[in-house]
């Protein structure tokens, strides 16, 4: 909320009857018909302003954790598929006699790439097995976010140009997952709230809090 107001930042809002906006100590479902919209600049995002907003609450419930424990799980597919993508392109095309990745640089980069999928399938899979756990959800959101800008970066560099083609789905996997970094909370909003968990936790290691409340 800003001075009273609520706002949110909601993919595709303007075609919406209505929208479940994080409230104190909850969730408020709103008519979107009753907001004002502003662009963000952000393809299909739009920010909603709702003054003096009322409407049925759902005490508890947070939907930004809901939303980022999807949206963790989406995201770590578009990186596979991005990785198989680029994997299957690396052994077709070919440069001076022979496929592009039997080339030791391009080989290093794909190492790396496989490396960060299989770290944000893990931290998705965290995610899901802790539904009601704040730290295993900010965990993976923020994993995956930081990894999906290496992957994406390795991904266009093994391909060049051809990325951007429409010949590719390339592009379209890229803009899915930076899409996917703001939607139901940046890395910084997340960070922010784990780091205050951590703050607020009692007297303990971080290793303890981590095994307590990341992994329990």
């Amino acid at each position: 909320s800003e001075a009273g107001d609520l706002v949110a930042q909601v993919p595709a809002g303007e075609f919406a009857d209505a929208v479940l906006v994080p409230s104190e100590g909850g969730a408020m479902l709103l008519a979107a018909g009753m907001a004002s919209l502003e662009p963000t600049g952000e393809g299909t995002v739009c920010r909603m302003r709702w003054r003096g907003a009322n409407g049925p609450a759902i005490p508890g419930f947070d939907p930004l954790l809901a939303g980022a424990r999807i949206e963790a799980a989406e995201m770590a597919g578009a990186m596979e598929a991005m990785f198989a993508t680029t994997l299957r392109y690396a052994n077709d095309r070919s440069q001076f006699g022979k496929p592009i990745g039997k080339f030791q640089a391009v080989q290093q980069q794909l190492a790396v790439m496989t490396e960060l999928v299989h770290g944000a399938r893990a931290a998705a899979d965290l995610a899901a097995l802790a539904p009601g756990a704040m730290e295993a959800v900010a965990t993976a959101k923020i994993t995956i976010g930081e990894a999906a800008a290496e992957v994406v970066a390795i991904a266009h560099a093994v391909h060049g140009a051809i990325g951007m083609t429409e010949e590719l789905d390339l592009h379209l996997l890229s803009d899915r997952l930076r899409r996917g970094r703001l939607r139901y909370g940046s890395e910084r909003h997340w960070a922010e709230r784990l780091g205050t968990a951590v703050f607020a936790a009692p007297d303990a290691s971080l290793l303890d809090f981590v095994r307590g409340r990341v992994f329990s």
